[in-house]
């Protein structure tokens, strides 16, 4: 059992399984996790460090297994740093694959949760969610589709100019339109 799930943790290479819980009566695996990174590098300098500070527990939210929900309990060290021009003098590790620093919920169940507020929207998605032991609010949804970072727009080759009237004689506007794809570009001030 224990083999297996170390096959279903978000990052097996970075991550060590202590210990396996189940709770029949709520229905919850909890796995209590360690990072096992070799290298712990400051976010601010990117210098290595191998001076442990201290250890603290984060708690996040993964993918459902089957009608099981999941959750991590992570265990991540803290760093003294070694380049005195940096400005943070402890830093604790990063597991970018695992989850973004201050996540509730790994990176992997944060992309489902994207993908179904993409699809469905707002109340559907977190309907949807709840349905597959996953459970976030609609809020949180549309944060998460807020927060997708949008494509880069190709250069327009054909620009094209539009005045327009909001109240005839007293408001009057413009915008800048890519012709090819019928996009607004931009609308400078008045």
């Amino acid at each position: 059992m224990l083999r297996l799930a170390r096959l279903m943790l978000p990052a097996p290479d970075e991550l060590h399984l202590n210990t396996l819980t189940l709770d029949t009566d709520s229905k919850l695996v909890t796995l209590e996790i360690a990072a096992t990174q070799a290298l712990l590098v400051c976010p601010g300098c990117a210098v290595p460090s191998s001076r442990i500070h201290s250890h603290y527990d984060r708690t996040l939210a993964d993918l459902a297994w089957a009608e099981l929900r999941v959750c991590l309990r992570l265990q991540v060290r803290k760093c003294f740093r070694r380049n005195s021009a940096c400005a943070q003098r402890i830093f604790a590790e990063r597991l970018p694959e695992v989850a973004a620093p201050w996540a509730r919920r790994t990176q992997r169940l944060a992309e489902q949760q994207r993908a179904l507020g993409l699809a469905l929207g707002g109340v559907p998605a977190a309907r949807l969610s709840s349905d597959l032991d996953c459970p976030a609010s609609r809020d949180t949804m549309l944060r998460l589709v807020r927060a997708t970072p949008t494509a880069a727009a190709p250069t327009p080759r054909y620009l094209g100019v539009d005045d327009w009237a909001l109240r005839k004689g007293r408001t009057y506007g413009s915008i800048i339109i890519d012709l090819e794809r019928s996009v607004v570009i931009d609308r400078p001030p008045s």
